[in-house]
């Protein structure tokens, strides 16, 4: 009688495992936690091979180290971030027709049909404008420090309009960003906050910033120079690599319009002074050629209380 014919899989199992070994010896982001990075679980169609195999056909299994995104099989969790915003969020999603308190109100309702008249009430009166600031005041961005605020004047428009974009930008982009730079900072995490403040800093505008070329590339948003582009796209090429955006003292020297950004400088989210928020300002000195005009600025002060407000949507969700 003859035996059952012996399959020989030490071999191949062996190299499996030796190739997941290899794997998670790569090197790795420093965003990355390593000892998740260890623990992450490899798809099984990624390593299994196929049952049927065929003299003429003989398909060949991806590598054993393919990851495949799944809930179930987690890949490694990052522990730092960047969470940024522009100056004037709302300007692309919000009706242009505000021009009154009363279509204000409604805005808001709108835009938050189950709240209870008490809370609507409440949210008119923390977005309320300057008495001051009417639709015949002139239109310039504002620097954030002083008044008038963003809160009702801005590069595109005045009063309630400006209002209803600000309004919008804070509770749609900015507060979120705000609150996972928060979520970032516990647990030995870290995140650098920067807002993107040229003249006409819609939605999407620091794209251009970040993907053309320094030199050529041109903007929607007026004249931002050279020195500007370069140092935005080493902000980011500097966090991708080393998982920490601040430049090098080399590179943002004394006299550079991005010096403000130098390591030591401009500090993580919450180890200001006492706990305090450091926000990256990205500004250019208009009548200059657009040249970059950085500073570190407090992110819960800015524009006149900006913490103040996301705190005020934070509990109004628990609530």
């Amino acid at each position: 009688m003859l035996g059952k014919r012996r399959h020989h899989h030490a071999p191949k199992r062996e190299r499996v495992h030796q190739l997941r070994r290899q794997a998670r010896t790569v090197g790795v982001h420093p965003c990355h936690r390593r000892e998740a990075h260890s623990r992450t679980t490899y798809h099984p169609i990624a390593s299994r091979q196929s049952k049927r195999r065929t003299n003429a056909h003989r398909r060949k299994a991806p590598p054993p180290f393919f990851l495949l995104p799944s809930p179930l099989f987690p890949t490694p969790e990052l522990k730092c971030r960047t969470p940024q915003s522009n100056g004037n969020e709302g300007r692309y999603f919000v009706p242009n027709n505000i021009t009154t308190a009363s279509r204000f109100l409604s805005f808001i309702s709108l835009n938050w049909p189950l709240a209870s008249s008490t809370a609507l009430a409440t949210i008119a009166s923390v977005y309320d404008i300057d008495p001051l600031i009417t639709a015949s005041h002139p239109k310039y961005d504002t620097d954030g420090l002083h008044p008038p605020y963003a809160t009702s004047v801005s590069g595109a428009a005045v009063s309630w309009q400006q209002a209803a974009y600000n309004l919008y930008g804070e509770t749609t982009f900015v507060c979120p960003a705000y609150w996972l730079a928060d979520a970032y900072t516990a647990k030995n995490k870290k995140a650098w906050r920067y807002q993107v403040s040229t003249p006409n800093a819609f939605h999407g505008v620091d794209i251009g910033f970040l993907t053309g070329d320094p030199v050529t590339a041109t903007s929607t948003s007026g004249p931002v120079g050279e020195e500007f582009r370069r140092g935005f796209q080493e902000v980011w090429g500097r966090f991708i690599v080393n998982g920490d955006p601040t430049l090098s003292v080399v590179g943002a020297g004394a006299g550079s319009g991005v010096a403000a950004a130098a390591e030591g400088r401009w500090r993580a989210w919450g180890e200001g002074p006492g706990g305090g928020r450091d926000m990256l300002n990205l500004n250019v000195t208009q009548g200059t050629a657009g040249r970059a005009d950085w500073s570190v600025v407090d992110a819960l002060a800015w524009e006149g209380g900006r913490g103040k407000r996301c705190a005020f949507w934070a509990g109004l969700g628990v609530n």
